[in-house]
């Protein structure tokens, strides 16, 4: 046996080792104590590494929050199983005007919210108007209903939201479970600022209890669609991965998210089921296009050029992504998504024809990790580092506590800048419009400084046209212009990875992360 096939096998058996070792039967405090799993013998059990903030879609911006809202409430519109396509969910049909700018929903009737009060074109109504009155913590509604003129009840089952402009991923919007869903405007005046702890939805499950880090949910026996296949489910924060895993192999709960490759690897191996999903996300080293050294176009190509995507997700990241080879996740674009091979002698090459006497650079970064970044940002920044030093880039690497990185990247410091974007919609102008259309440079969100004429009518175009195979055309056409120019070098997507016991059934991951879990069952 060679040295490379038997430290293999040597870590296959660690790792079964670390498999079959008997779990605590001791609760060491990172796990609520008011967790009892033995209460709901029939439900299932989801532990996730965050905590649950609010309960209210209005001021909901946390995914940890987005998951419970998921399974209690529901939009006119919703993603399909574990995909970004919209289809039929409150509203059954909707109609969109040949200018764009109306857009009429028919809605569903006997609909009733979780409080026994009806669903009807007011309650639409007022879910979203008292967002627009008082928007101070509700983040979300300025993106969700940005393009919204007005909204006018037509009947009760008819309403019509009237647009300032055409924007084709209105409909998208409409599918999030921030600041979209519906809610029951007799229980938002009952409770007013306290609706984040009493939410009443039309969805599948209807709270039961919230206590500390333990969020239980009961079927929703009046639910006007198919009855959700479990009784119940509790939702439990549980930080460590560690922790979760032991849970999970003691069968105290069917779901654990956040699960590092290595340990899903031989989870899969002992029986258990394995999820991967790309992350609707992309993690980028961004570079300031509007001064030198990346004013130069080739020197944006010589960085583009010399970096090993593949190398970096392996090595710095440890394997808890997947190398990007575009700037739009794989499920977003339909061309051939093939990371380029690294080419460190034509980067020294294009390097060589740029004005760049001592080949220094700084590279600012943030501390700590981020959704599209495991690694956290000062790993990641001396992983690129190292890559550049081979074409003879030596690279300064200065980083900053979140809130202070942010007030760093709107003076420019630095030269170039690791940062990354998450899809709030699933649809391709949340990535393309807002990090490199030209009117948004005034607003801080085209960070790099990058213009081009070409680029911005292609994008307004994309958000216009109704024809989903026109605009395909128009992001392929937008895309080909921001990788032959460069303003970002993308890294990588997130990977995640969920792990559920053997006896659950019916279980698909969102590519948001926003799991629905209404057709999931144990065996």
């Amino acid at each position: 046996m060679n040295k490379r096939k038997f430290t293999g096998f040597l870590m296959i058996c660690i790792l079964l080792a670390w498999l079959m070792m008997p779990v605590r039967g001791e609760n060491n405090g990172s796990t609520p104590a008011l967790f009892q799993p033995q209460s709901q013998p029939d439900g299932i059990t989801y532990a996730y590494s965050q905590s649950c903030r609010t309960l209210d879609p209005a001021t909901a911006r946390d995914d940890a929050s987005a998951l419970v809202i998921s399974n209690i409430f529901e939009g006119l519109v919703k993603f399909s199983k574990g995909s970004r396509k919209i289809e039929p969910c409150l509203a059954e049909s909707w109609e969109i005007s040949e200018d764009g700018l109306e857009w009429t929903f028919y809605l569903r009737r006997g609909v009733k919210f979780h409080d026994g009060t009806s669903f009807d074109a007011k309650a639409v109504k007022f879910s979203v108007e008292r967002q627009l009155n008082d928007s101070t913590e509700m983040i979300y509604v300025r993106f969700v209903y940005g393009p919204l003129k007005e909204i006018q009840v037509i009947d009760d089952y008819t309403v019509k939201f009237i647009l300032k402009y055409p924007y084709t991923p209105f409909l998208n919007n409409l599918a999030m479970p921030f600041a979209a869903p519906v809610v029951s405007p007799a229980s938002v005046k009952k409770y007013g600022i306290d609706s984040k702890l009493h939410p009443s939805g039309t969805g599948p499950y209807k709270l039961s209890s919230w206590e500390k880090d333990v969020i239980k949910l009961s079927r929703n026996n009046t639910y006007w669609g198919e009855q959700p296949k479990s009784p119940a489910i509790t939702f439990i924060t549980i930080p460590s991965e560690e922790e979760r895993i032991n849970l999970l192999k003691k069968g105290e709960i069917h779901i654990a998210s956040h699960v590092s490759p290595q340990k899903a690897q031989i989870l899969k191996l002992s029986g258990f089921k394995s999820f991967r999903v790309t992350g609707l996300d992309v993690s980028y080293l961004g570079l300031y296009v509007n001064k030198p050294p990346f004013s130069y176009h080739a020197a944006r190509k010589a960085v583009d050029t010399a970096l090993d995507r593949v190398l970096l997700v392996q090595k710095t990241l440890n394997g808890q992504g997947v190398p990007a080879a575009s700037y739009l996740p794989p499920s977003m674009i339909s061309k051939n998504y093939m990371c380029t091979t690294p080419d460190k002698s034509k980067a020294k090459e294009l390097l060589a024809s740029v004005p760049f006497q001592d080949k220094n650079i700084t590279i600012i970064t943030y501390k700590g990790t981020r959704p599209y970044n495991s690694a956290g940002g000062d790993t990641l920044a001396y992983g690129v580092a190292e890559q550049l030093r081979a074409i003879g880039i030596k690279v300064n690497v200065k980083s900053y506590d979140w809130n202070q990185y942010k007030k760093a990247l709107a003076r420019q410091e630095g030269d170039a800048f690791l940062y990354g974007w998450i899809s709030d919609n699933g649809d391709p102008d949340n990535f393309l419009y807002p990090s490199f259309a030209g009117a948004h440079i005034d607003t801080g969100l085209n960070i790099s400084h990058f213009q081009n004429q070409e680029l911005d009518t292609l994008l307004l175009d994309a958000q216009r046209s109704q024809k989903p195979a026109v605009r395909e055309e128009l992001y392929l056409k937008s895309l080909d212009i921001l990788e032959n120019e460069v303003p970002w070098v993308v890294l990588n997507h997130s990977l995640r990875i969920t792990i559920t016991s053997p006896s659950l059934s019916g279980y698909t991951p969102y590519p948001t992360g926003w799991d629905r879990l209404n057709n999931t069952w144990l065996e």
